[in-house]
């Protein structure tokens, strides 16, 4: 287990290093090969997917240890019911974290909706060409 920990420590600074790589506006500055080759490792490659089925099964296994707590909840157990409670209390947490919530930003899907939306406004509100209205 303590390979997890150091394995799941190892990931952690790689995902702020990807954060900080996400950071639109260096996206946006720099090299259009660049972006290019970016948008087709994640669109092609599936990396995109990978990262989701790999949280997917952060969210199973703390799942997992939630149901294993119930299963052994018992009154004459040696079980340190104050640690399980703050353990049980981090997790849920974790895993609202995952889920999302009202507070946190809008999904992906959300964000995509909301642009397109935006676009569709931006361009209906546009004046249209003699050509364009007689299509």
């Amino acid at each position: 287990m303590e390979d997890l920990s150091n394995c799941i420590t190892r990931v952690t600074q790689e995902l702020r290093t990807l954060q900080e790589q996400l950071q639109w506006a260096r996206f946006q500055n720099s090299d259009p090969s660049a972006q290019n080759r970016v948008l087709n490792d994640l669109l092609n490659i599936g990396l995109i997917q990978d990262l989701k089925s790999a949280v997917d099964h952060m969210r199973n296994f703390l799942w997992s240890y939630i149901d294993s707590a119930a299963a052994n909840c018992s009154p004459q157990g040696q079980v340190d019911h104050a640690l399980q409670s703050h353990r049980l209390t981090q997790i849920t947490e974790m895993l609202r974290v995952l889920h999302g919530s009202p507070a946190s930003p809008p999904s992906f899907v959300e964000h995509v909706t909301l642009s397109v939306g935006r676009l569709l406004e931006k361009h209906d509100s546009q004046p249209q060409s003699s050509g364009e209205r007689a299509a």
